[in-house]
């Protein structure tokens, strides 16, 4: 066999093993020749792109997606996509996002991660793409950005303080109105030690309760305890929480409202001192 021959084979070998690679991952992935022309997809591209590319046509080039667009809606072409980028300037692209229209008007947002290829020689031979599916990813952070929003409307309209836990960084923000009563001054963005603010004789009893919460399977807790004011004294407090569960149902995040209580707590002791009704 001779020296082309050779090279040849270890081409086709490295190939190969690059395909089969290909075909194992649970993401989207396809090679082009230099040239854009497309040598190879996997199931997951197929399932991405909504359709089946024609190897090697000069109509399919790049990419195999109805159509490209770039985050914020502008018609992005195929040859000044990711691949056509990587394989004109033969430099890797990592973690650039674009949004991919299916044939049948449906879009999927996936992140990009684009390299050259190149022969044993070190010639360059195209370049390989891995696409990675964040469409769910995407809307679950718009409607986390959207109930954000709604929560800090509702914190602006009421009375009472309103609370928003998010478990997985144990960070505690406090939004609004009844914080002044309680002596803290929050501007919706600073942590507040939540647990150091409860009275020392209900801690225990009050912190049981809420991982006895998030640890069930039951998404709403509520309890009465003292919490402390900026000046030393303690309010009389009633807190309810939502638990949002993730989908394994492990909790993420508890938003609730704390109400100030104690100038009822102080009428019902009178009322008991009195015997009256």
């Amino acid at each position: 066999m001779s020296d082309r021959q050779q090279a040849e084979a270890a081409l086709r070998d490295s190939e190969d093993r690059l395909q089969r690679v290909l075909d194992a991952l649970p993401m989207a992935a396809y090679t082009c020749d230099t040239g854009g022309l497309i040598t190879y997809f996997n199931a997951r591209a197929v399932e991405l792109w909504g359709c089946s590319p024609r190897l090697g046509d000069s109509e399919d080039r790049f990419c195999g997606s109805f159509g490209l667009y770039l985050p914020d809606g502008t018609p992005l072409s195929h040859d000044r996509c990711w691949m056509a980028v990587a394989i004109a300037e033969r430099r890797a692209i990592h973690d650039e996002e674009v949004v991919i229209e299916r044939p049948d008007g449906s879009l999927r947002t996936a992140v990009a991660h684009a390299n050259p290829l190149y022969d044993g020689a070190g010639r360059p031979t195209g370049a390989v793409n891995v696409l990675v599916d964040i469409t769910e990813q995407k809307a679950i952070e718009e409607a986390l950005r959207e109930s954000n929003e709604r929560f800090q409307l509702v914190a602006r309209a009421t009375t009472d303080s309103v609370w928003d836990w998010d478990i997985r960084r144990n960070t505690f923000r406090q939004y609004n109105h009844f914080d002044s009563s309680i002596g803290e001054r929050s501007t919706g963005s600073g942590e507040i030690p939540w647990t150091e603010r409860v009275h020392p004789d209900d801690r225990e009893r009050v912190m049981d309760g809420v991982f006895a919460a998030i640890k069930g399977e039951k998404n709403d807790w509520s309890d009465e305890y003292r919490l402390g004011r900026r000046d030393g004294s303690y309010a009389q407090v009633e807190d309810r929480g939502f638990i949002i569960r993730d989908g394994q149902g492990r909790a993420v995040r508890m938003v609730g409202v704390t109400l100030d209580i104690t100038e009822r707590k102080v009428a019902e002791a009178r009322i008991e001192g009195t015997g009256l009704p």
